[in-house]
């Protein structure tokens, strides 16, 4: 994309990251199930004083610490970029958790429902943020690092 088109691709990678916050946020409370990757900080945040965004945070700085030492080399552009990425979307998390707090699915149909519209709001949250091609996650940013230095495809480290 062009340099001109610069100011709508980062507002197109907010409403990306704010996106798949809701979704994220709704699978939680769906209670069916999450991501692979927000499996952890769900869980850990029932049983510790920390939030599912600010475990969300801590996990994926150990993510970007690993990537200049598993590479040997630091590009402070694109880790910087992750670091200001991962702030945003933790906090985003936990501001959809509030925003999506009189979600309380009762019965097996309505989880089914928040679960598969959650799905589909994360899909296309991740859609927008590739499509406006500013910066990678931590976690992609992290299975980039080791598919360029395994020499095995992405989509194989990623799964």
């Amino acid at each position: 994309m062009h340099k001109q088109y610069f100011p709508q691709r980062c507002c197109m990678f907010l409403v990306g990251i704010f996106t798949m916050t809701l979704g994220i946020a709704l699978s939680c409370k769906a209670d069916l199930g999450t991501s692979p990757i927000s499996s952890v900080p769900w869980v850990m945040s029932m049983f510790m004083p920390w939030s599912i965004g600010e475990i969300t945070i801590v996990m994926n700085l150990l993510f970007i610490i690993a990537q200049p030492i598993l590479l040997r080399q630091f590009y402070w552009r694109k880790l910087l970029g992750q670091l200001a990425t991962l702030l945003a979307f933790g906090y985003c998390i936990d501001f959809s958790m509030s925003l999506l707090s009189w979600v309380a699915p009762d019965t097996l149909f309505w989880q089914w429902f928040d679960c598969i519209l959650s799905t589909i709001l994360l899909a296309f949250g991740v859609f927008l943020c590739i499509r406006a091609k500013i910066f990678v996650a931590a976690g992609e940013g992290l299975v980039l690092v080791i598919s360029f230095i395994s020499k095995i495809r992405f989509s194989i480290i990623k799964n």
